[in-house]
């Protein structure tokens, strides 16, 4: 079932006789509160000489406010355009789908193009669409471009919007070429039904992305951490291990069961719900971790169904939060004194690196990263530890 999203607009008329005590008012559903927040609107109220005047002056506001909230429209400042499930807004007191209206205009091609992907998304890629395409909606709302056939959308209303983007919302290179994808996939969508249409995307530049590079954790720092967490935080020492010895993310980490997990074989199946591409992963794990596992953890004795991590610190049927890793993480890297630009993703970099120098094959360590392609192996070994020579490690004559 859709929430329940949006009380639209209705009018206040005061007992007193006040005209300055009229007002519109209707209620958003606030997804950071979790609950409906009221707004009211008293424009114009003020400038009233007749209770003829202020009906007008509220069936205006009402009309105003109604189209603007069923286009998507919201009044939370800063928050941008919240969609029920794509684009429009589902009415609280009218219990109806989003609107769809017979005009092709740009919303129209959103929505659509949004239910077109989402059985194949995996819940936390689904939002990032939503996100992306939310904003863009409310530009076009704000520049009245929201109810005009898609065909009028030119490249200079595409520049226009990345303008905005630029010097608005102040977007980093990496960002500003993701969007440019995007869209270009919903004019590549739409062009299927309109095989004449233009894509006004096409002349948009591609942006300089300034990305951190990727750090492993020195062999000192490891030492360090390994004798801090086995002591104070064993939970998110065996997260560390994880994701050294095996490669798995934090949200696979989160959303690992006991029933994954393949003690006997040492190997570890990821649904593809959990995964970052969306597809079945398994991974190998090491005899020395897989003894761990065992001997130490005791993983073998807790039922299938239960998570490996949880705010208990054991197995449990609750599974911890989203930033619960993250957190914990930071507090005992603040409270040993490291840089902040080592991460809790570091272990998985420390042991890509290590990994290599002992000498895997790199079509095993991209097996065990779960990558689609060994270039994209290839490119995070690269990014790790750039190029290596031995003869100047190993043969430079000494001066």
């Amino acid at each position: 079932m859709k929430r329940k999203e949006i009380i639209l607009p209705k009018i206040y008329k005061p007992k007193s006789g006040v005209f300055t005590d009229w007002f519109v008012y209707f209620s958003v559903f606030d997804e950071f509160t979790g609950r409906m927040k009221r707004f009211r609107r008293f424009k114009g109220f003020r400038d009233c000489k007749s209770l003829d005047e202020c009906q007008a002056n509220a069936n205006k506001l009402k009309l105003k406010y109604t189209r603007m909230l069923r286009r998507g429209w919201s009044p939370f400042e800063n928050k941008g355009v919240i969609w029920s499930d794509t684009l429009a807004y589902v009415a609280i007191n009218k219990q109806r789908k989003p609107i769809r209206r017979s005009k092709k205009v740009i919303p129209y091609y959103l929505s659509k193009f949004l239910e077109s992907i989402s059985p194949g998304l995996v819940h936390g890629s689904m939002q990032k669409f939503q996100s992306e395409l939310r904003i863009f909606n409310g530009w076009l709302l704000e520049n009245n471009l929201d109810d005009v056939d898609i065909s009028f959308f030119t490249s200079n209303n595409a520049v226009a919007f990345f303008n905005y983007l630029i010097t608005e919302r102040k977007l980093s290179g990496k960002s500003l070429n993701n969007y440019t994808l995007v869209l270009k996939r919903v004019w590549r969508f739409a062009q299927k039904k309109r095989r004449l249409l233009q894509q006004p995307w096409a002349e948009i530049q591609k942006y300089k992305e300034r990305t951190k590079p990727q750090k492993p954790l020195k062999r000192g720092i490891l030492a360090m951490l390994k004798s801090e967490l086995e002591v104070t935080d064993p939970q998110l020492w065996l997260a560390a291990q994880f994701q050294y010895y095996c490669f798995i993310r934090p949200k696979e980490l989160r959303y690992m069961q006991i029933s994954h997990l393949d003690l006997y074989d040492g190997r570890i199946t990821l649904p593809g719900d959990i995964t970052k591409p969306g597809k079945t992963r398994t991974v190998d794990i090491p005899s020395e971790f897989l003894s761990r596992l065992i001997k130490d953890y005791g993983l073998t004795n807790y039922p299938e169904n239960y998570y490996v991590f949880s705010i208990k610190g054991h197995p449990d049927e609750r599974h911890i939060g989203k930033n619960y890793f993250w957190n914990h993480f930071n507090k005992v890297r603040t409270r040993l004194g490291l840089p902040h630009d080592y991460k809790f993703y570091g272990f998985k970099h420390t042991g890509a690196v290590v990994a290599l120098r002992a000498g895997a094959d790199i079509k095993d360590i991209q097996h065990q990263m779960g990558h689609s392609d060994i270039s994209v192996t290839d490119e995070y070994l690269k990014n790790l530890v750039g190029y290596e020579s031995d003869f100047f490690k190993k043969k430079m004559p000494v001066i």
